[in-house]
């Protein structure tokens, strides 16, 4: 019982807070302060605006600049990459003839035994 009545307290604060602000703003001081704070909500909401634009704005620079850089490593990866493949085949065709060398180099002592 004791949640319920507390539950109808807080109802009727409420509509009461409530009612005391409408009239509140309905008297020349409630509108002029109604009239200057949706003045400052405005300015506020106009400040957001132009902040969110510019950090738009630097994401958008920002991540240009990394898919640049993204690219160049990319670039540099491919790069070293051709490098390493050229070693790799120069050194398997070293290894290669040095083999076919040695294959013929036996083929021709056995041909003399």
């Amino acid at each position: 019982m004791g949640n319920r009545s507390s539950n109808t307290l807080m109802l009727l604060t409420g509509i009461v807070a409530g009612a005391a602000t409408v009239y509140y703003f309905s008297t020349p001081k409630g509108k002029k302060l109604l009239e200057v704070l949706t003045a400052k909500g405005e300015v506020l909401k106009e400040e957001i605006k132009q902040q969110a634009e510019s950090l738009s704005g630097e994401i958008k620079s920002k991540e240009e600049s990394l898919v640049e850089v993204g690219a160049d490593l990319l670039s540099k990866a491919k790069a070293s990459a051709a490098k390493v493949d050229d070693l790799v085949s120069e050194s398997f065709e070293k290894t290669e003839s040095k083999f076919n060398d040695g294959i013929e180099a036996a083929a021709k002592k056995l041909k003399r035994t």
